[in-house]
């Protein structure tokens, strides 16, 4: 038995990641796992429910970082660690000291980020390259983020692995089924309103919401009825956000700030928009699966795991980076062809759960990682 201890921060619910810990192999592993939160959330109640070990450190600045590192390198000793796994920022740097001062040989994390910091937060492009020399091996989500690493932070190709995120369609169809109605009435999507334009995004300026509304802005004045869902809403963008929708009427649009069903949501999209600024902006795109699986007719920037598998006119509209215009076009196109709309949604669904992201296949991949 391997004794591996994952730590994560910042997650208060993570389905990708309650799936990664149901379908580990626990014949092979026997799994811990640190929490850097400031309180309880779903996703340790989750973890407690299958008897999975829980070690909460509290979190929440960095000037917690150096106790956290401590009472991580002790609890990586006592329980005699042999792999570490790190998810997200926190987690990562935290992680990843203590484990090189607690001696364990096996230290791993996943880049979730491609160019954020890069483009955006210069001054922590230095944690990303610490990150990079501690750890062992490097779990990079798509093929833009072994790029990144490789020629724009000189890591060495052997330390990386691409392995894709991981889905339970069977979970998520039983989710979206379960949740419909809910969901339907909770925010009204009995009303007409006709198309509903959905996207799942954080406000952030490289998601492109800066074309993304005023492309939906556009077409009101021939669907009056049409209505954009922008879910995630918060972010470091919010205020250009805010002056984007206010030519745009309240009933027009709907905020929301988190759902935890997001699977029904997606049921109510008549099209999904996903509309990053440029190709290494979006690590991966875990809403661009999400909405093909859940068969929504989308529109798409080559971005992120898009670059990989998405096809123009075959499983989305693949539009050029802030094109305000095209993606307005192609709202349009969809929206007026019933037969592209059906198109989009088979192929788009055939995309996603063709196995590439199968929540199964990702085990296998992180396996190997695990055993070398």
């Amino acid at each position: 038995m391997i004794n591996i201890c994952y730590i994560i921060s910042g997650i208060a619910k993570s389905f990708s990641l309650e799936w990664n810990i149901e379908y580990l192999d626990y014949s092979k592993y026997t799994l811990h796992v640190v929490l850097m939160n400031s309180e309880n959330t779903e996703f340790e109640d989750f973890l407690r429910k299958k008897n999975i070990s829980v070690y909460r450190i509290p979190y929440s600045s960095k000037s917690d970082l150096p106790g956290s590192i401590f009472k991580i390198k002790k609890y990586l000793k006592k329980e005699r660690i042999e792999v570490v796994h790190c998810h997200l920022f926190e987690a990562t740097i935290a992680g990843l000291i203590a484990a090189r001062l607690a001696g364990v040989k096996k230290r791993i994390y996943t880049r979730h980020n491609s160019t954020i910091n890069l483009d955006y937060y210069p001054n922590a492009v230095k944690y990303d390259k610490l990150a990079n020399y501690l750890a062992t091996d490097i779990i990079a989500i798509s093929k833009v983020v072994k790029d990144v690493l490789i020629n724009r932070e000189g890591v060495a190709e052997k330390k990386i692995s691409v392995i894709y995120h991981g889905f339970d369609f069977d979970a998520m169809d039983k989710l979206a089924e379960s949740h419909k109605q809910e969901i339907g009435e909770k925010y009204d999507f009995v009303n007409g309103k006709y198309p509903v334009v959905g996207v799942v995004s954080r406000f952030m300026h490289y998601k492109g919401l800066q074309y993304i509304i005023p492309a939906f802005q556009s077409i009101l004045n021939d669907y009056p009825n049409a209505r954009l869902v922008l879910c995630n809403a918060g972010g470091p963008y919010s205020k250009q956000v805010e002056e984007l929708l206010r030519d745009i009427p309240n009933d027009n649009y709907t905020l929301i700030d988190f759902e935890r069903n997001i699977f029904s949501l997606y049921k109510f999209f008549n099209v999904f928009i996903h509309a990053p600024v440029y190709a290494e902006s979006e690590a991966f795109g875990l809403s661009c699966i999400e909405a093909w699986a859940m068969g929504v007719p989308a529109i798409y920037t080559g971005s992120g795991i898009v670059k990989e598998v998405g096809k123009d006119g075959h499983n989305c509209i693949l539009v050029d980076f802030k094109s305000q215009e095209m993606i307005e076009n192609g709202l349009l196109r969809i929206i007026k062809d019933a037969d592209l709309q059906k198109k989009l949604a088979y192929n788009g669904i055939n995309t996603a759960r063709s196995g590439m992201f199968n929540i199964t296949e990702m085990i296998k991949e992180l396996d190997k990682v695990y055993e070398r």
